[in-house]
């Protein structure tokens, strides 16, 4: 038997409590005298339970770390800029802060009642970029560690039509937004479009790929939970190699766990 949860302490310490309690019960079902009569080997065939941590947290959190470092990275390096705005102008380096932006603005369903999403953005773009490709806005009022990955491909691969919609705002005489003049400066901050890009090739190479594999076991021939530690032995061999080599990451044969 296999049991799995998140990896969180509590989870953790159910998990192996209801593993001793089942293990009791497998004993106390075969008898005593079977059971001491038993190898080895046969009592762990059966009455063991295996413990795991669940495939798509550990991946949730290779992930929030390196987005974590990624928003440290840029806050040191644009720490002179950033100390000339106020903080009711809540500027981050964090890209989970410009997802949740992007998606009151301009999410097509208008969840945020101040977003010009439903209203203005969506009009705009079918006026001016009627045939373009626009890929959807990545829901934001969730709390996923991915989301930092999931939200930022269409950020990057739309970012022209979202900067070209907030021109037709920001320069108004009458304009007072702080979303909007938030969205206005990181959009087009040449270091933030850059981390956008970055966790865009991580949400390809790493992420989905974690996620696919990681929903797969039952699926996949010779395939199972525990497979999953060879591929994070993969990931952390191409990590290395793309922190050796930045350029490892933008190579179009790359597949980090073929």
């Amino acid at each position: 038997s296999l049991l799995m949860s998140d990896t969180c302490n509590a989870a953790r310490a159910t998990k192996r409590r209801l593993a001793t309690i089942v293990e009791a019960a497998a004993k106390d079902s075969i008898g005593t005298e079977r059971w001491e009569g038993m190898s080895a080997t046969e009592q762990t065939a059966a009455a063991h339970v295996y413990t795991g941590d669940c495939a798509q947290h550990v991946r949730n959190i290779i992930l929030a770390a390196m987005s974590a470092a990624g928003a440290s990275h840029l806050k040191a390096d644009l720490e002179e800029s950033l100390s000339t705005f106020l903080s009711f102008e809540r500027m981050s380096t964090e890209v989970i802060s410009l997802i949740r932006a992007v998606y009151k603005e301009m999410h097509h369903q208008g969840d945020y009642a101040k977003g010009k999403g439903r209203r203005e953005f969506i009009p705009w773009l079918v006026e001016h970029h009627g045939t373009a490709l626009y890929f959807p806005i990545e829901r934001a009022d969730g709390g996923r560690q991915d989301l930092d990955f999931d939200g930022a491909l269409p950020i990057y691969l739309n970012r022209k039509y979202f900067v070209g919609f907030l021109k037709t705002l920001v320069f108004q005489l009458v304009h007072s937004n702080v979303l909007e003049d938030f969205l206005w400066t990181v959009l087009r901050c040449e270091e933030m479009i850059a981390f956008t890009r970055a966790c865009t090739l991580i949400d390809l190479l790493v992420s989905r790929p974690l996620r696919w594999l990681a929903g797969k076991a039952t699926a996949l021939t010779n395939w199972s939970p525990f497979k999953m530690g060879l591929v994070y032995d993969q990931l952390e061999h191409a990590m290395e190699a793309a922190a050796n080599d930045g350029s490892f990451l933008l190579r179009p044969e790359l597949c980090a766990f073929s």
